[in-house]
């Protein structure tokens, strides 16, 4: 597990020192979808977005996105009848989700001072699904296949620095340990070109 973090750490920044390459780091907002929305009702603001892109044509793309959306909710006091027996205690629900993402992009003006794109991404979700309840901690873990699309706007702040807005639609398909999940994001950071 951690030489898998280290990869998904490194790969973003290796694209920095390419010519052709862009890395950005974006904080992230995020307002859970589905079924993720009838599990923890409340908006993540705890999110981070690392990504790395290459470009194989001037409008054209190919990179990588990575990142941590974690989802909170306290519930308060809950009762939960069990046949005879009604069990009472505090309840607290975590969402935490870890996309690993090869993305194409296409970007309208690479070059220009506002520089749009739109981008669609697949590949995996490390996906933790937790409920804490009366001093006991149930819990769900799972690698699944997902997708990403979004859409972005740069605005140069010098030649080498992008103020960057994304928003990026995440959705990781049903496992057998835990239903499907999905989410929108709202991130802002910086893009750095060299």
């Amino acid at each position: 597990m951690k030489n898998l973090a280290l990869l998904i750490c490194i790969i973003p920044i290796l694209s920095f020192g390419q010519g052709d390459g862009m890395t950005s780091l974006m904080y992230s907002v995020a307002i859970p979808m589905g079924e993720s929305a009838d599990y923890i009702d409340e908006t993540s603001f705890r999110g981070f977005a690392l990504t790395g892109d290459y470009f194989i044509q001037d409008e054209w793309s190919l990179g990588f996105s990575t990142g941590v959306q974690t989802f909170y909710q306290e519930l308060g006091t809950q009762s939960y009848n069990l046949e005879t027996l009604t069990v009472t205690g505090e309840e607290f629900r975590y969402i935490n989700m870890i996309p690993a993402i090869f993305m194409a992009k296409y970007h309208v003006d690479r070059y220009g001072v506002v520089t749009p794109h739109i981008g669609m991404g697949a590949g995996f979700h490390w996906v933790n699904q937790r409920t804490e309840f009366a001093g006991f901690s149930f819990d769900d873990s799972s690698f699944r296949f997902g997708i990403q699309p979004e859409a972005g706007v740069g605005l140069e702040i010098s030649p080498s620095t992008d103020l960057l807005f994304v928003t990026t639609y995440h959705h990781s398909f049903e496992s057998k340990d835990i239903q499907t999940h999905s989410f929108l994001a709202f991130q802002l950071g910086l893009r750095w070109l060299p």
